[in-house]
């Protein structure tokens, strides 16, 4: 649900305005609560009539998972779209909340109310579904079964985990920047200062922010735990502490955050530590490592600064061309009609495109590092194989930032039996040097414009 709501995110403060005659507040308003109403009813009874006669029926039959899933997500985009836009939300909003009295972060949370109740609802009709209203538990493949938690349980969950790492920030930047705003007004050189303050310092202590939004405590001392930390010594890897995430048995998942050892943390879930042998548990703990080693936070983060550079040197271009951008980053009052969808467009292309490429081919960096860094790489496999399986059994399925596990696992075993794995390194490193390139050309341009 990550993406479609960074999307949403997008669709929000970009607006594109569909039609230009000004409606009043009434039917704004009106609009906005019927699409959103429309929503949540449309996936409520599908999900219903899903679920209660499985295989039968036209809607049983057409929606199996994967399609309901995407069809869900579309929709939210497509009514986020219309909401923002038809019905000019955002305009309503800063003419009635902003003008009417000043709270910090209250205009953007009145912004995103009708998405985020669209993406919980989406994330109840989900659960819903993949429970099938037949299937309250899941067989594991090392035994043992997995129960579905409650609705509630299970919201609180999914938003803490996958909205949880947006909302946080994203609220924290707002509010300091409406404070600037109404104490500074329009200060270029105040909101760059504090810009840049505030994104170290979420870089910075991020990780420590998470261990109070995700469930989580150090993982208990044994010999687990001990086996983790020497082999992190072998590989000169530094983290604060290794983390026990407690998913409710719902997520058979590993992350790692943080760029210095002092504030870097691994999590490992309790589905990893509950159902998985040792040896797996090692290899994915040894595949978190990889992305340490791999320096894939930092070219993540330059990403962010390229993505600035590309954003501005494009305006620049534009502008030499005889277009209107009204300023640095194509906004103004007469241009932003015209620009506010090149700019969305390629947000979409960067994000959406040009960051799951790069995203996927350090993932697969990963894999790579850690068969050669792990006394048995069968077993990586093999946890891969179990978290397909514990995640839906799709092997196929390709997300956003990585492959498909069946991809994944072809090209370990191809490395394996080839023991040629440098061409999985090559490939990162060539993206790599591109995003240096970027924000490099996107420099240069931005320096050399008239």
């Amino acid at each position: 649900m990550l993406p479609t709501f960074l999307l949403c995110l997008l669709i929000a403060y970009l607006p594109i305005p569909i039609w230009f005659v000004d409606i009043t507040p009434l039917w704004s308003l009106a609009g906005v609560a019927a699409l959103t109403l429309l929503n949540l009813a449309l996936w409520q009874v599908v999900a219903r009539v899903v679920t209660r006669e499985p295989g039968k029926g036209f809607l049983s039959s057409f929606f199996r998972v994967p399609l309901f899933v995407k069809a869900i997500k579309f929709s939210i985009i497509v009514f986020t779209f219309l909401y923002i836009n038809l019905f000019q939300w955002g305009g309503l909003i800063d003419h009635l909340v902003s003008e009417w009295i000043f709270i910090p972060l209250l205009p953007d949370i009145v912004l995103l109310l009708p998405v985020v109740l669209m993406v919980v609802n989406a994330m109840a009709c989900e659960g819903r579904v993949y429970r099938g209203g037949r299937r309250p538990e899941k067989t594991f493949c090392g035994g043992g079964t997995r129960a579905w938690p409650g609705l509630f349980s299970y919201l609180v969950l999914r938003f803490r985990t996958e909205l949880g790492i947006i909302l946080l920030p994203w609220a924290l930047l707002t509010a300091v920047f409406d404070v600037i705003s109404f104490v500074f007004g329009a200060n270029i050189v105040v909101e760059v200062t504090v810009s840049a303050v505030l994104v170290v310092s979420l870089i910075l202590y991020g990780p420590f922010m998470l261990r109070f939004l995700w469930n989580v405590e150090p993982l208990p001392d044994g010999p687990i735990r001990r086996r983790l930390r020497e082999f992190g010594d072998v590989l000169n890897f530094k983290c604060s502490d290794i983390f026990l995430w407690h998913t409710r048995m719902h997520i058979p998942n590993a992350a790692i955050i943080g760029f210095t050892g002092l504030l870097r943390y691994v999590f490992l879930s309790d589905v990893l530590m509950a159902h998985f042998t040792e040896n797996e548990i090692e290899s994915i703990f040894a595949h978190e490592i990889g992305h340490i080693k791999g320096k894939h936070f930092f070219y993540y983060f330059s990403m962010i600064i390229a993505f600035g550079a590309s954003l501005t040197a494009l305006a620049v271009l534009y502008s030499s061309a005889g277009m209107p951008t009204g300023g640095v980053l194509f906004f103004s009052d007469t241009a932003s009609h015209n620009t506010s969808f090149l700019v969305l467009a390629y947000a979409v292309f960067y994000w959406g495109g040009f960051f799951g490429c790069v995203s996927r081919r350090f993932e697969l960096e990963a894999d790579v590092f850690c068969i050669e860094n792990t006394t048995s790489p069968e077993s990586y496999i093999s946890a891969l194989e179990k978290i397909a399986y514990l995640g839906g059994g799709d092997r196929r399925k390709t997300g956003w930032r990585h492959f498909s596990i069946q991809r994944r696992v072809e090209c370990l075993r191809s490395a394996l039996k080839s023991g040629e794995t440098a061409r999985y390194f090559r490939s990162a490193v060539r993206l790599k040097v591109l995003i240096v390139a970027i924000t490099v050309v996107s420099g240069g341009i931005i320096f050399l414009a008239p």
